[in-house]
């Protein structure tokens, strides 16, 4: 059984040399992989090394195995280049790059899972619903932040219209809550967005809520 602390450390070193810290990865780490993220783990069974990098949702096409350390970090550290290569690309070509790192962007994205419901449950009688907005408001990012949190604000819509709660929450509740929580104070056009997104959604009997983490 190889030493992995020492050889994590090893490739820890390594990234600090090319000033990697900011990137995705993963060492010889317990749990389920995160998306865009560069992976090296130790198969205890198969006692192989496999390399391998994560896409959206944590998914992955195939690990590459080695028997020796060496070979599994020179993998490890040459998938890492390449993603500052593929991700200076993308921006190059006026793409979104995989996430945010300052090795090849100085604007941080928006980072909001427009697809996914946040929470959903019944909550004092109604059911609830909750966005959660953690990205601050940046006038470089402010229009692609707007367009995320409607593109947010539609998949509950189409939830709700579909009732997609029943299995989970029945039909049984008062009012339908829609909490959209900010971490960072919305800007003066994204309040004006969120209060035009209450009166309409009210013809609905939609109640809107603002959630401000003061």
């Amino acid at each position: 059984m190889p030493n992995l602390q020492i050889e994590k450390q090893e490739i820890l070193e390594e990234i600090q040399k090319r000033n990697y810290q900011s990137l995705r990865y993963s060492i010889f780490e317990e749990g389920n992989p995160h998306e865009w993220e560069t992976r090296i783990d130790y198969d205890k069974t198969k006692q192989v090394y496999q390399v391998y990098a994560t896409m959206d949702r944590g998914s992955f096409n195939r690990k590459v195995e080695f028997t020796k350390f060496e070979d599994a970090k020179d993998k490890f550290l040459e998938k890492l280049d390449l993603t500052v290569k593929i991700n200076r690309r993308n921006i190059e070509k006026g793409r979104f790059p995989e996430y945010y790192s300052p090795l090849w962007s100085n604007h941080k994205p928006i980072e909001m899972f427009t697809t996914v419901i946040d929470y959903c449950d019944i909550e004092d009688g109604n059911l609830e619903l909750i966005i959660l907005d953690e990205n601050q408001w940046e006038g470089t990012s402010e229009k692609e932040h707007l367009q995320k949190l409607e593109e947010k604000l539609n998949t509950y819509l189409e939830y709700i219209d579909g009732k997609c709660y029943v299995s989970k929450c029945g039909e049984s509740f008062d009012k339908i809550i829609i909490q959209v929580g900010f971490r960072h104070h919305p800007s003066e056009n994204g309040m004006q967005f969120v209060k035009k997104q209450q009166q309409n959604l009210s013809k609905r009997g939609i109640i809107l809520e603002i959630v401000l983490n003061e």
